[in-house]
């Protein structure tokens, strides 16, 4: 019925084409689960192969159309299907400052078309001859309605078949790129507790505590984890197990995130890499994307988004559980308390096990840190000022210390910079005296759990 009225209002030249901003990768995705449950049925894989960290994140287009053009074309090769796989891929044909060329090409392993019907597979309700249609039917108004949405949103399809081996159709599109800021408000989704039975993931972080809450939210979804210390150590690991996804903090000693990404790429490997970083500033993404990481994440780690980012890699949403999005509330620095634990009580579902394990780790490793910041900047060593500031950051963002947090974040600009302002020394001081009290009040709240 939404074939009929789509057509009749393009025969008539009212289907309107809104334009907006979407994520190319997550629709693809979205658009292969519609479907998935057809092929299974079947008994056909369903293959899905990306030009994974050159696609453009953010790009604009009518992501609801292009959908169920895609939709339409996995059904078709599903439905033509008997036995061996459908595949879909996508890649940049062209790669321009403002936009890009995308091509998105299904093909399959069915039982192929003769060249005097593939010159007529896009007239409304098609057939080849009458035993396929009686076994089959025919392509009915989806080949058309594509090749008509397509061209509204100024692409192009082809077709090319073979009959007894098979059909490949090719989409090319043009899109413009976007930014982040210009996607629509991102939805809750909600994970069942297995959704990550089975994979296998990597974390790669030199922060002990990063490399905790991390573990502690992807085994909470039944992930295997593997943790690596810097990107030396992950390209060992890499080398020796099979990895569903990498997750590679930016900034790490010995080998960099980004230095290990393009190795990682220059080698052949294709597994996602998603970044972690604690620089939230303008051009961070770009630059993570441009050495061939498929997704950005800020530290501290919220789960929700943490999540949804692993989900849309994994493929393993269920679109289903999808609900409205929670209302934010807005921080209100003035009147926070010294610190929170909630964040660590939520990763850890309530396992007071996991929160003393993770504060304990607090307490042991932040006065050593701000210690070793202490001795950079008596050193004259700016630099590694900035570095342990850096690292420092994340641990004070985690359990939302805020009364310190902007003065971390000023120290780092500070030794990134080189200037040795007047003010780090009471800076210094003042994060040095906010640990303290921060641990004293958790050893009050967990007494005996702390070993420090």
């Amino acid at each position: 019925i939404n074939n009929v009225l789509d057509l009749s209002k393009i025969d008539a030249g009212k289907l309107s084409m809104e334009y907006d901003f979407f994520d190319l990768m997550a629709e693809l995705v979205d658009a292969i689960e519609v479907v998935s449950h057809k092929a299974e049925l079947k008994g056909l894989d369903l293959n899905q192969q990306f030009a994974l960290g050159t696609i453009y994140p953010i790009l604009s287009g009518n992501p609801h159309r292009l959908k169920q053009v895609i939709i339409n074309l996995l059904t078709n090769a599903i439905k033509f299907t008997e036995k061996g796989a459908v595949n879909i891929s996508c890649k940049v044909v062209e790669d321009r400052a403002d936009a890009q060329v995308i091509e998105i090409a299904i093909q399959d392993t069915g039982i192929g078309m003769e060249q005097s019907y593939v010159a007529r597979i896009f007239d409304k309700f098609s057939q080849e001859h009458e035993s396929v249609s009686r076994k089959y039917g025919g392509t009915g108004l989806g080949m058309s309605i594509s090749k008509s949405l397509v061209e509204q949103m100024g692409g192009s399809i082809t077709v090319d078949s073979e009959k007894g081996v098979g059909t490949r159709v090719v989409l090319n599109l043009e899109f413009k790129k976007g930014s982040e800021q210009d996607l629509p408000e991102s939805k809750v989704i909600t994970f069942s507790e297995d959704f990550l039975d089975g994979k296998k993931i990597l974390i790669t972080d030199d922060n002990d505590l990063n490399r905790l809450v991390a573990s502690i939210l992807l085994l909470n979804y039944g992930a295997t984890v593997v943790v690596a210390e810097n990107g030396e150590d992950a390209l060992e690991m890499v080398s020796k197990n099979d990895f569903d996804l990498v997750l590679m903090d930016v900034q790490m000693p010995v080998l960099n995130g980004y230095e290990t990404t393009r190795i990682l790429r220059s080698q052949g490997y294709t597994l996602p890499i998603i970044a972690l970083t604690a620089s939230a500033v303008q051009g961070e993404r770009e630059k993570c994307m441009a050495e061939g990481m498929n997704d950005y994440i800020t530290k501290p780690i919220e789960e929700q988004l943490f999540l949804q980012s692993i989900d849309k890699w994994l493929n393993q949403a269920e679109s289903s559980k999808r609900i409205t999005p929670k209302e934010e509330k807005e921080e209100e620095y003035d009147e926070s308390p010294l610190y929170t634990l909630d964040s660590l009580v939520e990763i850890s579902k309530g396992r007071e096990d996991f929160v003393i394990k993770m504060v304990d780790l607090f307490c042991t490793k932040m006065p050593i840190m701000v210690q070793e910041m202490k001795i950079a900047f008596l050193s004259n060593d700016l630099l590694e000022m900035g570095s342990v500031a850096h690292k420092l950051k994340s641990n004070i963002d985690l359990l939302k210390i805020s009364k310190i947090q902007r003065v971390v974040r000023n120290i780092e600009e500070l030794g990134n910079e080189q200037i040795n302002d007047k003010s780090l020394s009471k800076s210094i001081d003042l994060i040095q005296k906010t640990v303290n009290e921060v641990i004293k009040s958790i050893k009050e709240k967990y007494p005996g759990a702390v070993n420090y």
